[in-house]
C-alpha cells in the first residue's frame, strides 16, 4: 500500500451533494455520481485542473452537520470537482473543507474497503493518531486515493 503524509490547504468542491445512512451509502451515492457524470460539461468551465490538465475530482464527506467530522450514522457527500471560481457554481453544491493534514493512501474500487480498514485498524493506532476529520476520497483515471485526516491546519 503507497502511502504518505501531506498538508492541504482549505479547497472548495462543487459539484452535487446528498446525506443519508451510512449502510445504504451506495444507494444514495451512485446517483450523485451519475448526475455529475451527466452534468459535467456544465462544471468543466470553473474545475481546476493539475500540472498535466486533469480534473481534480474528489469525493468529498462531511458529517451531516457540516463541520467535516468523521462519518458516524450517517453521512454527507459530494460528486464534485475542485475549483477556486465557486461564485459562478450556480445550480450547484458547494463545500469550502477545511485545511488538514492527511494520511494519503492509494486505492482501487476492488481495494479500497481493505486500505480503509488497514489504515484505521492498524496505521492509526501504531502510530497514536485519531481520524479528526472527514475521509476524503480524490479520483485520477483508474486510481483512487484516500484522505484521512490527521491534524486539523
Amino acid at each position: 500500500m503507497n502511502i504518505d503524509i501531506i498538508e492541504k490547504d482549505a479547497f472548495f468542491v462543487i459539484g452535487y451533494d446528498d446525506s443519508g445512512p451510512i449502510e445504504t451509502a451506495k444507494d444514495w451515492i451512485m446517483p450523485l455520481w451519475e448526475q455529475f457524470n451527466a452534468d459535467f460539461a456544465k462544471l468543466a468551465p470553473i474545475a481546476k485542473k493539475d500540472a498535466h490538465g486533469r480534473y481534480l475530482v474528489w469525493g468529498a464527506m462531511t458529517d451531516v452537520g457540516q463541520d467535516f467530522h468523521p462519518w458516524t450514522d450517517e453521512g454527507r457527500y459530494m460528486a464534485g470537482v475542485e475549483s477556486d471560481r465557486y461564485m459562478d457554481a450556480e445550480g450547484f453544491a458547494v463545500w469550502r473543507i477545511p485545511a488538514f493534514r492527511y494520511l494519503r493512501a492509494e486505492a482501487t474500487l476492488a481495494t479500497y474497503a481493505d486500505v480503509y480498514r488497514e489504515v484505521l485498524g492498524t496505521l492509526f493506532p501504531n502510530n497514536g493518531w485519531e481520524l479528526v476529520g472527514a475521509v476524503q476520497e480524490f479520483y485520477r483515471k483508474d486510481q483512487l486515493y484516500l484522505f484521512f485526516p490527521i491534524e486539523r491546519l
